[in-house]
């Protein structure tokens, strides 16, 4: 199945208020289920009329998705192989999972160093490139599809990694100017481009669909 299926049902995991989930339901998707950790996110996914419960994958019943989703989940997770071979039980045979994660050897983690908003510690346990991504999907069981990676989120990063080079938190927003805004973001839109167009391994994101074997 791919997204273009409206009536297969999807599994988001980690999918905390429900963005996603709301996304698919307005685009026409109806046999939808979400699962987070934080009570207070999926109350409000609730609220909202969505199918969300509390806990992890594994504590989700239901074993015949078409497809689950993992948008910035797999960083967070002390044991990724064991993440995938649970997803991978949650699947039917032949089901898609898409993960999207930070990607080590992007453009702005290479310029940044420790400074990276990528790495995240301690949050981010885990930061993957499309190679190890691959590595593991075989391992667990599942046959890569596409593994790419994307610039999509390359704004908020940058500007994030410049707030922590600066040495500010995350969100301070102290050593942003205009002239950052107005003139270097412009300059690193453009290299980063360049940049992913020479090397497609070189974007922000990891983005991987994977098909379970069997």
């Amino acid at each position: 199945m791919d997204m273009q299926d409206r009536k297969g049902a999807v599994l988001d995991v980690g999918c905390g208020s429900g963005n996603l989930l709301e996304t698919l339901r307005e685009g026409g998707h109806t046999d939808l289920e979400g699962v987070d950790f934080d009570p207070k996110a999926v109350q409000v996914a609730r609220e909202a009329g969505l199918n969300v419960s509390v806990g992890e994958v594994n504590d989700v019943a239901r074993r015949d998705f078409d497809v689950v989703l993992m948008n910035h989940v797999i960083e967070h997770l002390p044991s990724p192989e064991e993440a995938l071979r649970e997803v991978a039980n949650h699947l039917k045979p032949g089901g898609i999972f898409v993960i999207r994660a930070p990607n080590s050897r992007s453009f702005l983690a290479q310029r940044f160093g420790s400074d990276w908003r990528g790495l995240e510690p301690p949050r981010h346990l885990n930061i993957f490139t499309t190679q190890s991504l691959a590595l593991l999907a075989k391992k667990t069981g599942f046959r890569p599809v596409e593994i790419g990676t994307t610039n999509a989120m390359l704004q908020g990063i940058f500007l994030e990694s410049v707030e922590l080079h600066a040495g500010n938190r995350v969100g301070q927003r102290r050593a942003l100017s205009r002239l950052t805004l107005r003139v270097l973001f412009p300059l690193v839109v453009l290299v980063a481009s360049l940049r992913h167009l020479l090397n497609s391994s070189s974007g922000e994101e990891v983005c991987a669909v994977l098909q379970k074997e069997g």
